[in-house]
């Protein structure tokens, strides 16, 4: 069974810069208190002009294995 931690991210694009040029994890606090720790090419998919901000939600399995990351829409909700 799968379970899953949610977190807030806002890094700006030039704090980005540092995820490809020799950092390659990310740490995060999850909204219950958690720390996060997952690798910072996850992120990929959302980066924008401005860098990556907005809720997420990373998905692991029951060996705390990776999953997926999604960003969460409030406006769905």
């Amino acid at each position: 069974m799968n379970s899953a931690i949610y977190f807030n991210l806002s890094i700006d694009k030039d704090e980005m810069v540092k995820y490809y040029t020799g950092v390659r994890t990310v740490l995060a606090h999850s909204l219950d208190g958690r720390k996060v720790e997952f690798p910072a090419n996850r992120l990929q998919p959302f980066i924008g002009h401005d860098g990556v901000h907005g809720l997420f939600r990373l998905v692991f399995d029951q060996n705390h294995k990776f999953v997926a990351l999604e960003r969460v829409d409030l406006r769905q909700q």
